[in-house]
C-alpha cells in the first residue's frame, strides 16, 4: 500500500480509500463532532493538510454511499517492544499530532494515531485495511492508544474503594478486568501489583473492548498523562497486533501474550 492513492477496496459496504484534499474540511468536522463535546483536543485541518503532506498514503478515509463516515490517519517508525518503558505522553510521540518529525516511512511498525468514524462498522473496516497493509509491507506491529472513556465513572463508583491505589495501578486494574470480561490478550508485563483489589468494572469499557474483541490485538501498557480526556482521566492504554506472518520481534520478557 505505500504509495498507492486512491480506491484500496471495498470491505463490509464501506469503500475504503485514501484521503484527498477536498476531505479536509469534512474530516476535521467528523473529528470535532466526535472527540469535541468530551473535552479533548481535536485535530484540525491544519493536522489534516499536514498529514497529507507527511504521508498521505497513511490516512485513509471510509465512505458509504458516497459519504464519509470515517478516517484513520498512521504514522510509521521504528518500535521495538522495548521502548514502551520511555513513552511519556502523546504529544511527545507524534509531534504534537502533526508527525513531522516522528514519520519514518521505512519504520518497521505502523502507529494508528488517530481513528474517527460516524457510522458502526467503518473503523473495522479501516482496521481490516491497515492489517492487511502490515501483512504485505512485513511490518512488525501494528499499535495505536485507546481511550478508557469508562474510567472516570468507574473511580466515582468506588468512591472511597479507590484511595490508596494510585492512579496507573488503578486504571491497570480497570483495563485488566475489561480484558477479562471480553476474553482480550494481555503482553507478558502489564499487570496490577496493588495490595487492595477493589470492585471490577461492572462493564467492559466502550472503547477498549472494541480493539480487544479483534483477535490478536493486546494491551501493552497502561499510560497515565498520555492524552486530554477527562473521560478517561487522561490515560492512555497501549493496544498491540503483532503481524502473525513474522516470528519473535520483542523485548525478552515483553513478547508473549496472556488471556
Amino acid at each position: 500500500m505505500t504509495g498507492m492513492i486512491g480506491v484500496i477496496g471495498t470491505f463490509a459496504g464501506f469503500t475504503i480509500r485514501t484521503a484527498t484534499p477536498a476531505d479536509v474540511p469534512l474530516l476535521a468536522a467528523l473529528d470535532r463532532a466526535k472527540f469535541g463535546g468530551a473535552g479533548m483536543e481535536v485535530y484540525g485541518e491544519e493536522h489534516f493538510r499536514c498529514w497529507l503532506d507527511v504521508n498521505p498514503s497513511g490516512l485513509l478515509v471510509a465512505t458509504h454511499a458516497g459519504h464519509v463516515v470515517g478516517y484513520r490517519y498512521s504514522q510509521y517508525l521504528d518500535f521495538d517492544l522495548g521502548d514502551i518503558a520511555g513513552l511519556t505522553t502523546n504529544a511527545a510521540f507524534t509531534d504534537h499530532g502533526f508527525t513531522r518529525r516522528t514519520h519514518r516511512a521505512a519504520g518497521n511498525s505502523i502507529n494508528g494515531m488517530s481513528v474517527c468514524s460516524s457510522m458502526p462498522g467503518a473503523g473495522r473496516a479501516l482496521f481490516e485495511v491497515i492489517f492487511e497493509q502490515l501483512r504485505r509491507e512485513g511490518r512488525r506491529y501494528y499499535f495505536g492508544f485507546a481511550r478508557i472513556p469508562g474510567f472516570a465513572a468507574y473511580c466515582e463508583r468506588l468512591g472511597t474503594d479507590a484511595s490508596g491505589i494510585d492512579r496507573r495501578q488503578l486504571a491497570t486494574w480497570y483495563a485488566l478486568g475489561c480484558a477479562r470480561r471480553v476474553g482480550g490478550l494481555v503482553h507478558d508485563g502489564v499487570a496490577f501489583t496493588a495490595n487492595l483489589r477493589p470492585r471490577e468494572p461492572e462493564a467492559p469499557d466502550p472503547v477498549l473492548s472494541k480493539y480487544l474483541k479483534h483477535p490478536g490485538f493486546g494491551i501493552a501498557a497502561v499510560l497515565p498523562d498520555w492524552i486530554e480526556d477527562p473521560a478517561s482521566l487522561n490515560v492512555g492504554v497501549m493496544v498491540l497486533y503483532k503481524n502473525p506472518d513474522l516470528a519473535g520481534g520483542g523485548a525478552s520478557g515483553a513478547g508473549g501474550l496472556r488471556r
